[in-house]
C-alpha cells in the first residue's frame, strides 16, 4: 500500500501585497507558531536533537505522522502498556502539517448540536459534546504539569454570524433539548463588539467551553513527552509504502525498512488518497494571516482577552487575539485536492490570503491592523465534517482522517480511540461516534473531483454576498443544494 506524504514546498520568503493596510505579509514553509516554539523549545530543553533512522529496525506499534494524532497516541499507547516499544516516523518535522499550522483554538462540539442530532440522534450527540469537554480538561491538565507557558487561556468560545441566523437559535434549543442549557447563551447586541473586538456581528453564541494554546508549543511539548518516555521519534523519515502480507514492513524514503506488529496511520490530509479512506475525505486548504502585534487597537475595541471566535461560514472564518497581543485570523476556503492529491498549491493560495485579508480588513479594519505572517496548508474534510477511525480490512493497520479544520481538542479524543483499537479493547472510546458509526461517502471519482471546485466557489460567493448584504444568484443557490442532495453535510449554515 502506497503512502502519499506531503510535498517539499520549499518556497522562499515572498513579499505579498495585500488588500487591507499597508504592510506585506512573510509567506512562510513553517508557519509562524513552529518558528516561535522552536525557539522556545531550545530555550526550555536546549538545541533540538533529532533522530535519522540509520538502519532496518522492528517494533510493536508504528505510528506514520508526528503531530497532535500520532503523539496522542503514543502516549495513550505507552501509559496502558509501557512495554510496548513504539516508533514514530515523521516525514518532516513533527508538526509540520496541521497541528502546527492551525489557529490553536480548542473546542469541543457543543456549537455542532443541531446537526449533529438530525444525523446520528440526541444520545450519540450529546455524548460526543461530554467526550469534548473531557478533551480540554486534559489538554490543560497536561500542560499544567509541565509548568511551561504555552498560551493556555480558557476564555470560552463564541459562534458569530453578520446575519440574523435561524442556525444560532436552532443551536440554542438543541442545547436546551438535549438538557444542557448551561452550555450556551445568547450575547446581547451591546456586548457583542466588546467580547469581539468588531462592530460586524449581527448576533452571537457564547459557549460556556473553550480554550486557546500556542498549537507550535503543544505539538513539541508531546514531542518532548514521548521522548522522555522511551518512544522512538524518526524525523524526516517518510514512509512510502506498507507491506501487508505477513508481518507489516513499512519502507522509508532512506531505504531503512520497519517492520511492526501493527501500524497506525496518523498523517491528516495525507490519507485523502488511500484506499478505501479516500471514498470518505477530501483535501481542502486553509489559509491563516497573522498581524502584527496591536496592543493599542484591541484596548480600544475590546477585544482583549483570547477568546476564539468562529463564524457560521460553511468555509468558517475564526479569530483569536494572541497573549502577545496579535490577530490571528484563518480561513477554510483555500484550493481542493483533485483526486486526492496533496499538492505545492495547498499551501500557498495568494486568492485565498486575499480573501483572508479582505475579511480580516472587514472584520477589524477599524482597528487598522496590518498582517505580518501569513502560512496554509492541507486540511481532510469529511463528508460529515467528523473525524473517523478504524481498521483497514482484517490487516493491523489503523487509521483516522476527517479533522474538517477541527482537530486540536478531537486529536486527543482520536488519540485515544487510535491505542484502544490498537489494544483491541472494547470501551467508550471504541463505541464512541468518532469510532463506531456508518462513515459517510463523497460521490466517486472523477466527478467529485471535477464538481467540488465549482460547488465551493458557489457556496463562498453566496456567503460573500450575504456578508455584504447583496442578492445572490439562483446558479449558486443551486449548486449549493448537490451536497446536501446527496446527503453530504456541506452548504451555508
Amino acid at each position: 500500500m502506497k503512502i502519499q506524504n506531503y510535498p517539499d514546498v520549499g518556497w522562499q520568503p515572498t513579499e505579498y501585497q495585500h488588500n487591507a493596510g499597508s504592510g506585506k505579509p512573510q509567506l512562510e514553509k513553517l508557519p509562524w507558531w513552529l518558528l516561535d516554539a522552536m525557539q522556545w523549545e531550545q530555550a526550555q530543553w536546549g538545541a533540538t536533537k533529532e533522530n535519522h533512522i540509520q538502519s532496518d529496525e522492528s517494533c510493536d506499534v508504528l505510528i506514520v505522522g508526528g503531530g497532535f494524532t500520532g503523539l496522542w497516541t503514543a502516549l495513550h499507547l505507552h501509559a496502558k502498556n509501557p512495554k510496548l516499544k513504539i516508533i514514530i516516523a515523521e516525514g518532516t518535522i513533527c508538526g509540520y502539517g496541521a497541528s502546527g499550522r492551525n489557529g490553536g483554538l480548542v473546542a469541543g462540539y457543543w456549537r455542532y448540536m443541531t446537526e449533529l442530532v438530525r444525523l446520528y440522534g440526541q444520545q450519540r450527540a450529546t455524548e460526543l459534546a461530554l467526550l469534548g469537554g473531557e478533551a480540554q480538561n486534559a489538554i490543560r491538565e497536561v500542560i499544567a504539569q509541565s509548568g511551561l507557558d504555552l498560551w493556555w487561556r480558557e476564555e470560552r468560545h463564541i459562534k458569530v454570524s453578520k446575519t440574523k441566523n435561524k442556525a444560532m437559535t436552532d443551536i440554542v434549543a438543541s442545547l436546551t433539548a438535549a438538557g444542557h442549557p448551561e452550555q450556551v447563551s445568547q450575547i446581547s447586541p451591546e456586548d457583542l463588539p466588546r467580547l469581539t473586538g468588531s462592530n460586524a456581528f449581527n448576533t452571537g453564541l457564547l459557549f460556556k467551553e473553550g480554550a486557546t494554546v500556542h498549537p507550535g508549543r503543544l505539538v513539541r511539548l508531546l514531542r518532548h513527552l514521548a521522548i522522555s518516555k522511551g518512544i522512538t521519534i524518526y524525523e524526516h523519515t517518510p514512509v512510502s509504502d506498507v507491506a501487508t502480507s505477513g508481518v507489516l514492513c513499512c519502507k522509508t524514503s532512506t531505504g531503512a525498512v520497519i517492520t511492526s506488529e501493527k501500524v497506525v496511520l496518523a498523517t491528516n490530509a495525507a490519507l485523502c488518497n488511500t484506499h478505501p479512506i479516500s471514498k470518505h475525505v477530501m483535501p481542502f486548504s486553509s489559509h491563516v494571516v497573522l498581524t502584527e502585534p496591536v496592543e493599542q487597537a484591541l484596548n480600544d475595541s475590546g477585544f482583549i482577552k483570547g477568546t476564539g471566535v468562529f463564524d457560521t461560514a460553511m468555509f468558517s472564518h475564526y479569530f483569536r487575539v494572541t497573549p502577545d497581543r496579535r490577530i490571528l485570523m484563518g480561513n477554510g476556503s483555500g484550493s481542493v485536492g483533485r483526486f486526492g492529491k496533496i499538492t505545492p498549491s495547498m499551501f500557498l493560495d495568494d486568492i485565498v490570503f486575499d480573501r483572508a485579508i479582505s475579511v480580516l480588513g472587514d472584520f477589524y479594519g477599524q482597528t487598522g491592523v496590518r498582517a505580518t505572517h501569513a502560512w496554509g496548508g492541507p486540511i481532510d474534510v469529511s463528508a460529515d465534517k467528523l473525524p473517523f477511525a478504524g481498521r483497514l480490512s482484517k490487516s493491523e493497520i489503523y487509521f483516522c482522517a476527517g479533522y474538517t479544520a477541527h482537530g486540536v481538542n478531537p486529536s486527543w479524543i482520536m488519540g485515544n480511540i487510535l491505542s484502544s483499537l490498537v489494544c483491541h479493547q472494547q470501551d467508550k472510546w471504541t463505541t464512541s461516534l468518532l469510532a463506531n458509526r456508518k462513515w459517510r461517502t463523497f460521490p466517486p471519482e472523477p466527478f467529485r473531483s471535477f464538481a467540488a471546485r465549482p460547488i465551493q466557489n458557489a457556496i463562498i460567493r453566496l456567503e460573500e454576498s450575504q456578508r455584504l448584504g447583496l442578492p445572490s444568484s439562483i446558479y449558486d443557490r443551486a449548486l449549493e443544494l448537490i451536497p446536501r442532495l446527496a446527503g453530504i453535510s456541506l452548504g451555508r449554515r
